[in-house]
């Protein structure tokens, strides 16, 4: 059995995004020709202990969120609850992007790594006052002078302030908790100036007298938590402010901020600042020859990694914040851009709350848990390593993620608790068999898009595999299997159609699986990234035995001793086959895999083309207009390697030979079709603020309303016609 073992494992990233055809098509406004449209009843069926709920940070507790119904309180999951975890698995089945995460750049603190060691080889420690200086409206640090005081000194001269305080000699507490152990109940925070008149040592020098109110020498009381060089646990005395001043950059003061990246850190950061002593945050720095290059709270500070976590996504998938590139999700469930918000999408599905049905047959009850918080600092779990023995970190210039976190349903519940009382919850939990009424509205969806919902529902048909919603994942809580009642519902196609819901699914299927043979010989519900969601979610196909956390106790399986010794996580197993390995690749050009089949693929784009070449055979004597055939005849061939950025251009290009066929005097059939091209171009160009800012357009204001009047003419043209 592997000594490393976790409740999660991860799903690889395909590196190969997959944006549907009519992705710039889709709209609230502009129904699709088959757009479906409807409602649908769902039942959650619990099958463990579930909490769904909000919790209280006083009590530790996580209650069941309630909302009113026919009078009473009745328990609920939350519609965006279940809207996640759907959401979840369409990113995954469709090949979607990695875009909702929070990025972090995180900090090490690793006596024994390399990295680590040239740190505090190459610089030189000293001590001082961080201060704003408004004359020169920057920070900079004043130096000073320290001695090391024991820590037996330091709790003798605090009995004297009240009986009650002690400072904890513990090694591995933090600093934060030893100056708040130094407070009288809960005084303002507050640093001690104290006196002593001896002095010990060299070339170190310690305070070798008791410590009292006011001495022959003073200064003021630091503390810090544990450090290997410094295993007698002694704290610090820093002399007053001297006179020599250092300029602190910007850069150099936010990568301290970034490096209090701990709640530990945080917390002795807020504290000194709190503080507000007059003479600044004591703090150690770090000096070469060019200047104060780091800051930190004490001899062995956290040093920030070269790279963040958008790092480690974008290595392994180079569209995962790609403003342009929408995946099937993002189409489904809307999505934001930040930057241009033009391009943000509106949701056309949407879940109700789920309301408890049968609350009364199965009550709650309390189960008392500790949840670990989630963090991808742990490199041997969140990134990857390769197949060789080699460790990578955030300071690697090839650091890549190692994907999804998913939690493989568990066939029992684990009672893990661990730590102090203010790490324990207790989950307010409904008994399985416990049934929730759902109902699922959609909205011009395409029929691939109605099946790919139904199929992360249903898992495709899959009686065995389950869902999990709510708290306490980790545990094995939270499984339950989500029922789809087409029987009740209503579904709605723009054009008449009438298929079942196996029908849609099917459709899905189908669809990925043609997508897929463009990048892999492997068929979609082959891939990897199918294969182990699925697998994941399938109690028959967990063969990992040790899905519990790791301990944090001094054991050879614990988490730090992990991190000491550089294991990892081993890939999820499914029947003896490690399905982890990422078998797509990422296309040479995103328009050979996405503009051509965004526009080419489209039967109507296609007649319209059609139409114009035959037509354009009746007046081949007229120049303008073998022009416009021939620019149309390119037109799908330059697509193919067209970059997103491109598109403008080119359509504009077309726009402007339109122009002159229509000057020319093209017969009215031919102009009306020309007319209807160009719009059916412009339609799968929606988001124009965006491509404005990648190619801006060459045609001037006044060309855009000289166009805009020869429609209104064709409009007229076109009724004369009809």
């Amino acid at each position: 059995m592997s000594l490393v073992h976790a409740p999660y494992n991860f799903i690889p990233l395909s590196s190969w995004v997959h944006m549907p055809s009519w992705a710039h098509l889709v709209s609230h406004d502009h129904p699709f020709k088959d757009g479906i449209s409807g409602v649908l009843d769902l039942e959650i069926e619990a099958e463990s202990h579930i909490c769904v709920g909000s919790s209280n940070s006083k009590s530790g507790r996580v209650s069941w969120l309630k909302s009113p119904k026919n009078g009473n309180e009745c328990k609920i999951i939350p519609g965006s609850s279940i809207s996640g975890v759907i959401r979840s698995i369409v990113e995954v089945s469709t090949f979607g992007k990695m875009s909702l995460f929070e990025n972090k750049l995180f900090s090490y603190r690793t006596p024994d790594q390399p990295e680590y060691e040239k740190f505090l080889a190459d610089s030189e420690c000293y001590t001082g006052w961080l201060q704003f200086d408004t004359s020169l409206d920057s920070w900079v640090i004043k130096k000073c002078d320290y001695k090391r005081v024991a820590l037996n000194k330091v709790n003798k001269y605090l009995k004297r302030i009240d009986k009650n305080l002690y400072i904890s000699d513990r090694q591995g507490e933090y600093a934060a908790k030893r100056y708040k152990s130094s407070l009288i109940d809960s005084e303002q925070p507050r640093l001690y100036w104290v006196g002593y008149d001896k002095k010990i040592g060299d070339p170190i020098e310690h305070v070798g007298s008791e410590l009292i109110d006011h001495g022959k020498y003073n200064g003021c009381l630091v503390f810090v938590g544990y450090n290997h060089k410094n295993k007698n646990g002694d704290q610090y005395v820093f002399d007053k402010p001297g006179e020599q001043t250092f300029a602190i950059s910007d850069d150099v003061y936010e990568g301290f901020l970034k490096s209090l990246n701990t709640k530990e850190s945080k917390e002795t950061y807020d504290f000194l600042l709190d503080a507000n002593d007059s003479s600044g945050i004591p703090v150690f720095y770090f000096q070469k020859e060019q200047g104060v290059f780091h800051i930190g709270l004490s001899q062995m500070p956290h040093v920030l990694y070269q790279y963040d976590i958008n790092k480690a996504v974008r290595n392994n998938q180079v569209f995962c914040q790609n403003d342009a590139v929408f995946d099937f999700a993002e189409l489904i469930f809307g999505t934001t851009r930040k930057v241009v918000g033009e391009l943000s999408l509106k949701g056309r599905i949407s879940f109700s709350d789920a309301f408890c049905i049968n609350e009364d047959d199965y009550g709650a009850e309390d189960h008392r848990v500790t949840l670990l918080t989630p963090s991808a600092k742990f490199i041997g779990g969140y990134l990857e390593h390769g197949n060789s023995r080699g460790y990578v970190d955030y300071n690697n210039e090839n650091v890549k993620a190692r994907g999804w976190k998913r939690y493989p349903v568990k066939q029992k519940l684990y009672d893990y608790v661990s730590g102090s009382d203010k790490q324990t919850q207790y989950l307010e939990c409904l008994s399985p068999a416990s049934k929730f009424k759902s109902k699922l509205r959609f909205h011009n969806l395409k029929p691939e898009e109605l099946g790919a919902i139904i199929w992360a529902l249903t898992w495709g048909g899959d009686d065995a595999a389950r869902h999990q919603i709510g708290a306490g994942k980790p545990l094995g809580y939270g499984i339950c299997k989500i029922s789809v009642k087409e029987e009740s519902g209503s579904v709605l196609s723009n054009n008449g159609s009438n298929c079942s819901l196996e029908q849609y699914v099917a459709l899905f299927e189908a669809y990925m699986n043609k997508q897929s043979e463009r990048y892999s010989t492997t068929l979609w519900h082959e891939s990897s990234q199918v294969a182990l969601l699925k697998s994941m979610a399938t109690l028959s196909e967990i063969k990992t035995k040790n899905l519990d956390y790791m301990l944090l106790n001094k054991s050879d399986s614990n988490y730090v001793e992990t991190k000491r010794h550089k294991r990892r996580l081993e890939p999820f197993v499914r029947k003896g086959i490690n399905l982890s390995s990422n078998k797509f690749t990422t296309p040479e050009y995103i328009g050979s895999g996405s503009l051509n089949v965004l526009l080419s693929d489209d039967q109507s784009v296609l007649d319209e083309v059609a139409a114009i070449r035959e037509l354009s055979k009746l007046e081949k004597s007229n120049a303008s207009l073998t022009g416009v055939a021939k620019t149309i005849h390119e037109f799908d061939t330059r697509l193919q390697k067209a970059e997103l950025g491109q598109l403008p251009s080119m359509l504009n290009e077309l726009h402007n030979v339109i122009d002159e066929a229509i000057e020319e005097g093209v017969s009215p059939e031919i102009a009306s079709k020309l007319i209807g091209f160009a719009e059916t171009m412009k339609a799968r160009n929606t988001n124009a603020e965006y491509w404005k800012s990648k190619s801006p357009p060459t045609r001037k204001v006044e060309q855009r309303k000289k166009w805009k009047d020869r429609k209104k003419q064709q409009q007229v043209l076109n009724e004369a016609l009809s």
